[in-house]
């Protein structure tokens, strides 16, 4: 495993020290990996209420799961139950690996997050959650959460 830290070598060439001996060196996260990147923040609980503002954060990930330090121009979309176009999110990018994202809840019942990094999904991705009425009371034309014999995916 490739830890992100600052190290120093000692190099000894037939027992006689080399020339500038110890050598001091840093190790930084590689790439950004989508199947290590994680995304965590109250923006995906699984409860949620209508008209309110989703937010979370998406960590990018090299693949020895060191946060990334930096953004290098990944392609984040976050995409909100794609059966519905009015689903509106925005990704920010903090350019320090992390990036915000943010969404609308205006559809009841069952909503897919999906996280993907230059088109890959991320751990976890999709996330779901339940939007209710602000009132907490579901409507009779509320989408239900499924049964144990429902898929549950809308």
């Amino acid at each position: 495993m490739c830890i992100r830290d600052r190290y120093q070598r000692r190099v000894r060439v037939e027992n006689v020290p080399l020339v500038g001996s110890p050598f001091i060196f840093q190790i930084v996260p590689g790439e950004v990996s989508p199947h290590h990147s994680i995304a965590y923040g109250r923006g995906l609980e699984m409860e949620a209420v209508q008209g309110s503002i989703g937010e979370f954060t998406i960590q990018s990930r090299d693949r020895f799961s060191n946060n990334r330090e930096t953004s290098c121009g990944e392609e984040i979309i976050v995409a909100v139950d794609h059966s519905n176009p009015k689903t509106q999110s925005k990704v920010i990018d903090n350019y320090d690996g992390t990036y915000t994202a943010r969404y609308s809840r205006e559809e009841l019942g069952l909503q897919l997050i999906s996280v993907t990094v230059d088109g890959s999904a991320i751990v976890g991705s999709p996330f779901i959650i339940f939007v209710q009425p602000e009132d907490g009371v579901p409507r009779e034309s509320d989408q239900a959460l499924p049964t144990s014999d429902q898929p549950w995916w809308p």
